[in-house]
């Protein structure tokens, strides 16, 4: 759990960075009418358009108010965001999730986004380390026999040693 502010800020950066979006901290954004000073801003390119998350971190030990719901949201109507997401771990006055209920602005906790985001972490990581197996593999077999043995890559044949065949095979197993 974060000591302070800046370290909530810090762990919710990397948590979606974690997910494979592009975050960048403390950003000032220009909206139509004024700029903004935005904790956390998080974009990412999903079936060919651009998607822009504003990301507030409040490190409270009250819940947050209907107050700065409202003003998140007219922050991401302003910015031109696709969604405003409010953190905050001491939760949110009933007033405050209302404001937030059938809008672009989600209201939860850093832990919650943890939770629900794992198992998609997880299935990313994995499918990532499937696709680095296979190019590693598709690799290997486009280098010369002789070249392998001569980097110790697999043994002569008839003799007895690591084989890079084998550990290619264990790793899409």
């Amino acid at each position: 759990m974060a000591e302070n502010w800046n370290d909530y800020q810090e762990e919710t950066a990397s948590l979606f960075r974690s997910m494979g979006l592009e975050v960048s901290t403390n950003v000032t954004i220009q909206g139509v009418r004024t700029t903004h000073d935005v904790d956390v801003v998080v974009k990412s390119h999903h079936v060919g358009f651009d998607v822009t998350w504003l990301v507030e971190c409040k490190h409270w030990k009250s819940p947050v108010s209907k107050l700065h719901v409202l003003a998140l949201r007219e922050i991401v109507a302003d910015a031109g965001a696709d969604r405003g997401i409010l953190l905050c771990e001491a939760g949110f006055q009933s007033g405050a999730v209302e404001a937030a209920n059938l809008t672009n602005v989600r209201v939860t906790s850093l832990e919650n986004v943890r939770v629900i985001a794992g198992g998609d972490v997880s299935a990313m990581r994995l499918r990532e380390l499937y696709d680095r197996a296979e190019a590693c593999r598709e690799g290997y077999w486009e280098i010369p026999k002789s070249k392998r043995i001569a980097q110790g890559l697999r043994h002569d044949v008839g003799e007895w040693g690591y084989s890079g065949a084998r550990a290619l095979r264990s790793a899409a197993t």
